[in-house]
C-alpha cells in the first residue's frame, strides 16, 4: 500500500490470482484476528518465547493500520505478554504507538528500525 516499486513482496499476489502492478496497491487483505492468534499462540503451556520481527516481509504500518488497528493490538499482547518485538517501518504512523514502545522499550523487548527510501 506504500506503493514501493521495488518491494520485494509484490509477486506474493500473483499467487492470489492478482498482477504484481496496481493490484498490489489496491488488492489488500488484513488478517483482522492477528491478535487473538497471537495472544492464543504466547498462551500455550509449552511455547517458548522467540524474538518477533514486525516489518521482515511487508511494512506493519501500512496506510490500511490506521483504519484496523492490528499492528498496536499485536503489539499490547506483545507487551501483556513480555515478549521481545522488532519492528522496520519507513511510516510515521509508528509514533502512534510510542506509548507502547516505551514502555516494552523500557524493559529491554521493543526496538524499532526505520527506513529511509
Amino acid at each position: 500500500e506504500h506503493g514501493c516499486v521495488y518491494c520485494y513482496a509484490r509477486p506474493t499476489h500473483c499467487y492470489l490470482g492478482h498482477s504484481a502492478g496496481l493490484d498490489f496497491e489496491t488488492k489488500l487483505y488484513a488478517k483482522v484476528n492477528a491478535a487473538e492468534l497471537l495472544e492464543r499462540e504466547l498462551s500455550r503451556p509449552r511455547y517458548v518465547p522467540k524474538y518477533i520481527a514486525l516489518g521482515a516481509v511487508t511494512d506493519p504500518y501500512q496506510p490500511i493500520e490506521r483504519e484496523h488497528r492490528i499492528t498496536r493490538a499485536v503489539l499490547e499482547v506483545l507487551e501483556r505478554t513480555g515478549h521481545p518485538v522488532g519492528i522496520v517501518t519507513k511510516s510515521a504512523l509508528v509514533m502512534r504507538d510510542i506509548d507502547v514502545l516505551a514502555r516494552m522499550a523500557g524493559r529491554g523487548l521493543a526496538k524499532v528500525a526505520i527506513s529511509v527510501t
